[in-house]
Parts: C-alpha cells; structure tokens; sequence
C-alpha cells in the first residue's frame, strides 16, 4: 500500500546536477513540508530522466517516503513512545534520522516467503526498505529505526 502526501518543497540542496539539462538534478537533498512537519529527505532520478529542478522550491508535490534502513536494525519499544523524526546525531547528511513510531501495516515481502514489510507512522506514513522476519513484530508496535529517508515523486496520473 502506497501512502502519497502533498508536499510543500522548503529548500532544495543538489547533489548532482545533470549539465546538459539546466537545472535538472540526478539527486538531491530536498527539505519538504507535510501537513506542517518539516523534514529533509534525499531524492534520486537517475540519468537523464530527471523530474526534479531547482526550480521547484515552494511547489508542491506528490511524493511517497521510504526509510532506508539496510540492514534492517529497529528496536521494538516495550511502551509506546511520542512519534517522531530525529536527525542522527552527528550526521553527515541532512536526512539522516532515528525515527520513533508505530507499525501501522504489514505486507508479505515479495520474494522471500519468511520475511515482511513494514510501514511505521512517525507522524507521516513510511515504508522501511528492509524486512523482517514473519510475525517478528506486529501492527500497533512501537519501534525505532535509523537510516536515511528517500522521497520518490508520484506524478498525478499515477494516483487516479
């Protein structure tokens, strides 16, 4: 299940500009607003294919969040804590965080029969990117996680 948020795009800092397109970026760090958390996150487009401008500050956007988390490394929490989003301490990259929420939905992990994905809400809905393993934890958990948040850009056709 994809969770889509409007986004409002705060700040826009490049990592990778792709010079035969002005202004086109093949990834970036990009600070966005969702119904009033800010957050950066890392975005990638890949080669040629680039959705994303500078241009884009103050826009907003559809984008889905995934939580990098390789290897998968979360902490099930024996009390439920607030949700939240903290950057790691002394980090080298602004998207870097510990987030802190509740398992809010479970899917089968596609190619491996004894494994799951997870979605944790932290105030806003993610995917983590790693598995765990079958019934290892269940929805209404707490738990943490520390890894990188990505953001991938929906275009509008793809929610109708």
């Amino acid at each position: 299940m994809k969770n889509i948020y409007e986004a409002k795009i705060v700040d826009i800092k490049s990592g990778t500009l792709d010079m035969g397109i002005k202004n086109k970026i093949i990834d970036a760090y990009v600070k966005v607003e969702v119904g009033g958390l800010k957050f950066w996150c890392f975005v990638y487009e890949g080669w040629r294919t680039g959705r994303w401008s500078l241009s884009m500050k103050d826009k907003t956007v559809l984008l889905e969040f995934i939580f990098l988390n390789i290897p998968i490394a979360e902490t099930k929490m024996s009390y439920k804590m607030e949700k939240k989003i903290a950057p790691i301490p002394n980090q080298k990259k602004p998207c870097d965080y510990i987030i802190t929420g509740e398992i809010v939905d479970k899917e089968p992990h596609p190619k491996l029969h004894n494994r799951e994905k997870i979605q944790v809400d932290f105030g806003i809905v993610v995917r983590l990117s790693g598995s765990i393993e079958k019934n290892q934890l269940k929805i209404g958990d707490h738990i943490q996680a520390r890894g990188r948040l990505d953001a991938h850009l929906i275009d509008k056709e793809e929610v109708k």
